[in-house]
């Protein structure tokens, strides 16, 4: 994912708020900054780390034929930083 701003001006302080639509993502951002005047420049930059409240992932076979058997792993994660309760139904289809 790579997304790019116009030039931002900063205030007197040399601070500057930027926002970014960021799409349906879970993991890890380089967040990157250059800036310059007429006589000075620099670059920073920083990894973010961007998740969903509750991740769920489901681990199983990319492919089956008729008659086999296969082990699921469904994993959630809570990244919410509250305790949630959850109700997880599984359907079994014949």
């Amino acid at each position: 994912m790579a997304q790019q701003s116009s030039v931002i001006n900063v205030d007197e302080k040399g601070n500057a708020e930027v926002s970014f639509n960021i799409p349906d993502f879970n993991g890890e951002l380089r967040l990157m900054a250059q800036v310059w005047s007429d006589d000075e420049y620099g670059v920073a930059e920083n990894k973010i780390t961007v998740a969903a409240p509750l991740i769920a992932e489901l681990a199983m076979p990319r492919f089956l034929a008729g008659g086999d058997a296969a082990t699921f792993a469904l994993d959630l994660s809570n990244n919410s930083g509250q305790p949630q309760q959850l109700k997880v139904t599984l359907y079994r289809q014949r």
